[in-house]
Parts: structure tokens; C-alpha cells; sequence
């Protein structure tokens, strides 16, 4: 596996790199970074041309800055001119968590280019805003409780 840096329209951006052939992206989930998929690079690099990216504001990967509003639209542009960067044009993207969102996301922005999409375990890419501000919630609440009162 190795590891690029790529400036970005401004950004500076990481991300893990293995293989040839199709291009599989990799998205990792929502506080994590592309290390998620240490352990997958390098076996599907035998078969894939594999990026694993450090979204935008995630591991080495500069935040988005001032940008107001949601950062999923900003996430999207960030990954869209990555690709476009690393000159992919039609490819395969997996998401885990928060990452199959942006996977999906992705995928609807571009259903020309994105040839599957893989969602693993993302319960944010179903769920109504609503119930997943609820659940946000009640793992805040949950955090916070076991941060302030850790027991084994």
C-alpha cells in the first residue's frame, strides 16, 4: 500500500493507493480516516486499482474551512475533483457508516461515472433527517454519560 498527498482545489489531501485495473474508492466512516481500510488496500490492489481518500476534515486531509451550510455537498466536490484529479472516470465506490452516505451521494450526483455502490453498515443513507438527529442525540447522550462515569 502507499500513501499520496495531492493538493486539491486548495486542499491538501491523503490518500492510500494500490493495484490496477478497475477503480474501487473506499470511503471510510464519519470521525475515522482511510486507515479504516488498512487491511483491505492491499488485497483488493491484486484485483483493483484501490484509493482509499481521507475525506475532507478527516485524518490528514485539511477541514473544509469557513464553508457554511452542510458538509456533505462540500465532501462531494472535494471526492468528485479528486477523481477527476487521479484522472478515474467510471469506478466502483464502497462506503462504511457515514461513508455510504456520501457514497450515495455521490453515486446521485454522478450515476454516469459511479458504475456500483457498496453501503456497509450506513444506517445514515436510509434513515429520514429526523430519525437520524434522534439518534445523534441519543448517542451523545450515551457518550457523554459514559465519558463522565467510566466503568469496566
Amino acid at each position: 500500500m502507499r500513501v499520496k498527498f495531492v493538493n486539491v482545489d486548495g486542499v491538501e489531501s491523503r490518500y492510500f493507493y494500490e493495484g490496477s485495473g478497475y477503480p474501487v474508492l473506499l470511503l471510510h466512516g464519519g470521525n475515522l480516516n482511510a486507515d479504516a481500510w488498512f487491511q483491505n488496500v492491499d488485497p483488493l490492489g491484486k484485483d483493483f486499482m484501490v484509493v482509499a481518500p481521507d475525506m475532507v476534515g478527516h485524518g490528514y486531509t485539511k477541514p473544509r474551512g469557513d464553508q457554511p451550510g452542510s458538509p456533505y455537498p462540500y465532501r462531494i466536490a472535494h471526492l468528485t475533483r479528486l477523481l477527476d484529479i487521479l484522472g478515474i472516470d467510471k469506478f466502483t465506490v464502497v462506503g462504511s457508516s457515514m461513508g455510504g452516505l456520501i457514497a450515495a451521494l455521490l453515486y446521485f450526483s454522478m450515476p454516469d461515472r459511479v458504475e456500483k455502490l457498496i453501503i456497509v453498515g450506513s444506517g445514515s443513507t436510509f434513515n429520514s433527517e429526523e430519525d437520524i438527529a434522534r439518534v445523534r442525540s441519543e448517542s451523545y447522550a450515551n457518550a457523554k454519560s459514559a465519558i463522565g462515569n467510566p466503568t469496566l
